[in-house]
């Protein structure tokens, strides 16, 4: 199973961002469902990412358990950091950039730009500070 998800993980990306809008627009009620489903999944994928990440450089030097359980602690919680960063500071980023655009769909469509800018932006800049003192 595992094999099959990380084979075929951008199709199946793509099919869980055309359903979460499918329910936006068809179950609003079931919205909120997906919504926390797609963040569980992501999340799951960005730790096992920094686990095999960090497993990979475990095996290739002379690092022993404690300095690897540190370095995927510390890695897991600058991920966590940009997630809440990123959700904090994005929709009123978005609020302030859009308040003076009259049309509703140029205004959504300015919003999730902003939002997603505005989220790389911190997850760079997370990484970056995080480099520093970890």
């Amino acid at each position: 199973m595992l094999t099959v998800i990380l084979t075929y993980w951008r199709i199946l990306s793509i099919v869980l961002i055309f359903a979460l809008f499918a329910v936006f627009f068809f179950a609003p009620n079931w919205a909120s469902v997906m919504a926390v489903t797609a963040f569980f999944l992501s999340l799951t994928v960005a730790i096992f990412s920094v686990v095999d990440k960090q497993m990979e450089h475990y095996q290739d030097g002379p690092t022993d358990r404690i300095m690897l359980m540190r370095k995927i602690f510390f890695e897991i919680m600058g991920v966590m950091l940009a997630i809440i960063l990123a959700g904090l500071c994005g929709p009123y980023i978005a609020k302030i950039t859009t308040g003076q655009i009259n049309n509703d769909l140029t205004r959504l469509f300015a919003a999730i730009l902003i939002s997603l800018l505005a989220g790389m932006g911190i997850g760079v800049l997370v990484k970056w500070v995080w480099a520093r003192f970890v």
